[in-house]
């Protein structure tokens, strides 16, 4: 710590003539009070679980007298990087987490579509997806669009399985439509027949999937991941 203090100093001239002066280490200080509130939180806080490393500080000195006081603060660009360093994995996850939950009310939206659709039309689900939009049951075209889905993406966001019709059981466990998973990894948003969305892991998700086409008597399809994972059943 005194070679850091040192360090940090010295990009401030006038520190030897200060009335005070110090460090401030700003990751430091995240990581201990992500520390301190998972002692009283249920789940431990995401900066308490950050690798932090970081050799740099900002550095303030300052004199204080005649009601007045000057401070001289130094930021370095070292200490900057590390920051945008830390928080790039937390932020890449929340983003990830928000388009997750954002792509779970489309399915939503489009089960509860896919439900009006049937009552209107004996008991038939629609043809396709885009049907809901053309006829109303999905007032804005967006919610067909997974914002998971990278823009280079060309293909569709969501799979809808054609063919079903409703029924008065197990609507809870029959997959209507899904993201398509040549873009997924490490799970899949669905939608069910009963209009609830879930997020799935690749397990459970083929294995639900293949629930679906068993009830249609239909074999089900080749799945492929993105990186052509093949998760373990």
């Amino acid at each position: 710590m005194a070679a850091e203090i040192k360090a940090a100093l010295a990009l401030l001239p006038e520190a030897d003539k200060a009335d005070f002066m110090g460090t401030y280490n700003i990751l430091r200080s995240f990581k201990m009070i992500g520390a301190m509130g998972g002692t009283f939180m249920p789940a431990p806080m995401p900066f308490a679980k950050m690798d932090i490393a970081t050799k740099s500080n900002i550095a303030f000195a300052g004199k204080a007298g005649n009601n007045r006081m000057t401070v001289d603060i130094a930021l370095p660009k070292e200490h900057l990087t590390e920051i945008m360093t830390a928080f790039q994995p937390p932020l890449a996850k929340a983003r990830e987490q928000a388009q997750r939950v954002a792509s779970m009310s489309n399915m939503h939206q489009i089960a509860l579509g896919c439900l009006l659709y049937a009552e209107d039309n004996e008991k038939t689900l629609p043809p396709n997806l885009q049907v809901l939009v053309e006829k109303g049951y999905i007032k804005k075209p967006e919610i067909l669009e997974s914002p998971r889905k990278p823009k280079a993406f060309e293909g569709p966001s969501y799979i809808y399985i054609t063919g079903l019709k409703m029924q008065s059981r197990d609507t809870h466990l029959i997959i209507i439509a899904y993201e398509n998973p040549a873009f997924c990894r490490d799970g899949i948003c669905a939608a069910f027949m009963d209009g609830h969305s879930e997020w799935l892991n690749p397990a459970e998700f083929l294995k639900k999937l293949e629930a679906t086409y068993k009830q249609l008597g239909r074999e089900m399809p080749e799945i492929k991941f993105k990186d052509s994972i093949k998760p373990e059943l």
